[in-house]
């Protein structure tokens, strides 16, 4: 960012003004269609779609939360019955995530709020510039964690 651009102009505000709205978007969907989850939460369900029975640290790890963040995530989740904790079967101290019934019932309503989204996100933004700011924002990405590797993401 130069001296003489607007700080309203500048990449860094840019990317966490959008990250912001996709945040507010995302919930305010999910609230309208009667889903009592947040984008952070979704996050987490959509690993477990994927597949269930993942570790707390797991799930950290893919969602870029630290373990207290995590916790209280997961926490809120089975408080709203969609998930459950287990012991696991070779480290006691080590929690699964499954999905409870409730949880995998909701998983087609919520893909299709975040569909929706997306598309509303990327309205008007052909394919080819998709993919190259894609490819842009997963090379920032690279960058940074190249600069913490050995530490918690």
């Amino acid at each position: 960012m130069s001296q003489t651009e607007p700080f309203t102009q500048s990449f860094p505000y840019i990317v966490h003004k959008l990250y912001r709205l996709i945040h507010l978007h995302i919930n305010r969907s999910f609230a309208r269609s009667g889903y009592d989850i947040s984008l952070d939460q979704f996050l987490v369900l959509v690993f477990l779609w994927q597949q269930e029975g993942r570790s707390q640290q797991e799930l950290a790890r893919l969602t870029s939360k630290d373990k207290a963040s995590i916790t209280r995530l997961i926490s809120g989740l089975v408080r709203r019955g969609l998930v459950k904790r287990e012991r696991g079967m070779t480290d006691r101290r080590s929690k699964r995530i499954f999905l409870t019934p409730k949880g995998k019932e909701m998983q087609g309503g919520c893909y299709a709020d975040g569909q929706r989204s997306r598309d509303l996100l990327v309205h008007g933004i052909d394919t080819e510039h998709l993919q190259i700011t894609q490819q842009a924002l997963l090379k920032m990405i690279e960058n940074f964690q190249s600069q913490f590797s050995g530490e918690e993401k």
